[in-house]
């Protein structure tokens, strides 16, 4: 084997790997949505009585572990994307798959925060509701996550 070619595989290797941890620690370094509010911020913001903050606080812990398992899952395919399109020629089907993991895990995720929203509001009162919507209106319209950042 050629010794530039074998270098060019080393360089080319340590580059996607570079990548692939690089991208994998900020994925799951970030926080969760900022807009879906978390169990403390409820009790002060919709003034929750101790049952509805205990019980909004075991499914708030729920969801947060769900979706850190989320993060993590997602991270790994854009990891592995992030690999694959480092290679000297890159395998098209290949990063397909990896954007079809990223998509199904995503897909996967917009529904469980949907169930985690509904299940809370079952536990407020119909004026508690009322300030709840408002509070997950503004996250789903405040701002657009699908813009380039």
């Amino acid at each position: 084997m050629n010794k530039q070619l074998l270098i060019g595989i080393v360089v080319a290797t340590a580059v996607a790997t570079a990548i692939s941890f690089g991208t994998t620690r900020w994925c799951c370094n970030r926080q969760a949505p900022a807009g879906i509010p978390d169990a403390t911020s409820l009790r002060h913001t919709l003034r929750l009585s101790e049952m509805q903050a205990t019980e909004i606080e075991k499914l708030d812990k729920s969801y947060r572990n769900q979706l850190a398992k989320y993060c993590v899952a997602h991270c790994a395919a854009r990891a592995d994307l992030a690999t694959e399109l480092c290679r000297p020629i890159p395998d098209s089907k290949q990063a397909a798959a990896c954007c079809q993991r990223m998509c199904a895990v995503q897909t996967d995720s917009e529904r469980f925060t949907l169930e985690h929203i509904l299940q809370v509001r079952a536990l407020l009162t119909p004026a508690q509701q009322k300030q709840y919507a408002t509070l997950i209106q503004q996250q789903l319209t405040g701002s657009c996550t699908m813009q380039a950042q």
